[in-house]
């Protein structure tokens, strides 16, 4: 049985097509994201932040290329190998990232 309704995603995103396969992927994006995702705020500038850090920066790819938008950037300082981070933090994705 289909549980997830993406009506709101997908009407707030029409510049994309979507298909089968991108609910698929959505589904799975939200499996992954409550497990390495988390929200921050930064009360300075009024505004929150989505991120996924990753070792690896292919999942990440496969995100953004899923949702169509978002940034993907390396933090060399974070350990000695560095850490990529998928990253919303404009006011416009954020509230997809909520609608999903």
């Amino acid at each position: 049985m289909n549980t997830f309704n993406f009506d709101s995603f997908f009407n707030n995103n029409l510049d994309k097509k979507y298909s089968l396969k991108s609910f698929n992927d959505l589904c799975w994006f939200i499996g992954f994201a409550e497990g390495d995702a988390s929200w921050q705020g930064d009360e300075k500038n009024k505004r929150n932040f989505f991120i996924i850090n990753q070792k690896d920066p292919k999942v990440l790819y496969k995100i953004k290329k899923i949702l169509g938008f978002g940034k993907i950037k390396f933090y060399p300082e974070q350990d000695k190998e560095g850490i990529y981070r998928f990253i919303v933090y404009d006011q416009k994705g954020t509230l997809k990232i909520i609608q999903l």
